[in-house]
């Protein structure tokens, strides 16, 4: 709540009179503090690149919640089609390690996983070259009429971040919606249950780890359904607007798929998508900050990782216009209550969606001496507008307006937005 007033200037018995009543209202502010530090996940890849060869193994090391894990990967230049560039296996400093997904079929007999309009094609991939730096695996290629960049990359707290730019090269403006796909096996096995994370992604459950796969930013909707099947066969799910832990899919061969909305593209223009993967043990739990309409320095969510029994620190709370944060909850209306990050310890995957109150602003109308029929305050949304109220009488006195200062200021414009006292 914030606090306005106004006072209003009357003329009369040979001189001016101005009277000012001042009124002040507080608010209190939520402050949020916890244990374990979520944040905002950047990219940490070197731009120096240097050439590197298909089937040699590459690798990046990471450290999160105490524990070191090296992400290897062995890309292949295949007679039919390119591999995307995934991690061939994640092993821990205890020697354990899994492989997790392998994308666009692992043999020269798999047909190509990019879509068209929904639909698998089989164009064969063409003119591939491998570089590499400390962070990251880029590839270039030309597939039908696109020549594409891809790359993958590794954060410092393990998120593996996907970056594919398709530029058009055909002739003819290309009218439609691009996809990738992503065939997500767990140890080989094909056959995996998909649960939506109720915040436009979803995650698979192995036996003693958890990969969780969503986008990054861009427009781009994650689907789960059969890796065999069209879009148009009816067998994909959109995660979006999903309650978290619902299951999408399950005892079928999973995929997940990345779709941009329809797009027209001119020789020379190119639309890039981004999505990204992560996996955790089973003592880690993935918390997800859903901003529920504002944002986190333009970013949606944000998301990090809490051990078992551990709390969550919020160290930079969203923002959203004419609106102030209220606190958090497990849902995102707000219907399963409130919920305390400094004091609630998280048990399983979790996403808290901030909950939001309209910022409000008392306006204060001071009748200067005389007399305001009907309350002198009125309570305005902020980037709303004051309602005139009736004019106040003063026996000897003309009304003349409604003005910002007892001396001097200038006449109140009713038609402006209220933004500050």
């Amino acid at each position: 709540m914030s606090n306005r007033k106004f006072v209003n200037r009357q003329m009369g018995g040979g001189g001016r009179r101005l009277l000012v009543a001042v009124a002040a209202l507080f608010v209190s502010l939520i402050a949020l503090v916890s244990l374990v530090k979520l944040d905002s996940v950047k990219s940490d890849a070197a731009e120096n690149w240097t050439h590197a060869n298909f089937d040699e193994v590459w690798t990046c090391s990471y450290e999160r919640l105490g524990t070191t894990y090296t992400v290897s990967a062995q890309p292949q230049d295949l007679p039919v089609n390119v591999l995307m560039l995934v991690p061939s296996k994640i092993s821990d400093d205890s020697g354990a390690s899994w492989g997790y997904v392998y994308p666009n079929g692992r043999t020269s007999g798999s047909t190509n996983r990019y879509y068209i309009n929904g639909k698998g094609t089989s164009t064969q991939a063409s003119s591939a070259v491998l570089s590499k730096s400390d962070r990251a695996l880029r590839i270039t290629y030309t597939w039908g009429d696109f020549d594409v960049e891809q790359t993958m990359s590794v954060s410092d707290d393990g998120e593996i971040i996907h970056t594919i730019k398709f530029i058009y090269m055909g002739n003819r403006t290309f009218n439609g919606a691009l996809t990738v796909s992503m065939d997500t096996s767990l140890n080989g096995t094909d056959t995996v249950s998909l649960y939506a994370d109720g915040a436009d992604g979803c995650y698979m459950i192995g036996t003693d780890y958890t990969l969780a796969l969503n986008k990054v930013s861009g427009v781009e909707t994650m689907y789960a359904g059969n890796w065999n099947e069209n879009k148009a066969e009816g067998h994909w799910y959109s995660c979006t607007g999903k309650r978290a832990n619902e299951v999408l899919v399950e005892d079928i061969d999973t995929a997940t798929f990345y779709e941009s909305p329809e797009l027209r593209l001119s020789r020379g223009q190119s639309h890039t998508m981004s999505f990204k993967e992560n996996t955790y043990k089973n003592d880690e739990f993935r918390v997800v900050l859903d901003g529920n309409g504002g944002t986190f320095d333009g970013d949606p969510t944000r998301s990090g990782w809490v051990k078992r029994g551990g709390y969550v620190t919020i160290d930079h709370t969203p923002t959203y216009p004419h609106y102030e944060l209220a606190g958090w909850s497990t849902s995102r209306d707000g219907s399963t209550g409130m919920f305390t990050p400094s004091t609630t310890p998280i048990t399983g995957n979790t996403t808290l969606y901030a909950q939001w109150e309209p910022i409000k602003h008392t306006v204060t109308f001071s009748p200067n001496g005389g007399t305001l029929s009907g309350s002198s305050t009125q309570s305005v949304a902020d980037g709303g507008k004051a309602t005139k109220p009736g004019n106040p009488t003063r026996t000897g006195y003309t009304f003349k307006g409604w003005y910002t200062a007892a001396n001097g200021g200038s006449a109140f414009d009713f038609n402006g937005n209220i933004t500050s006292d």
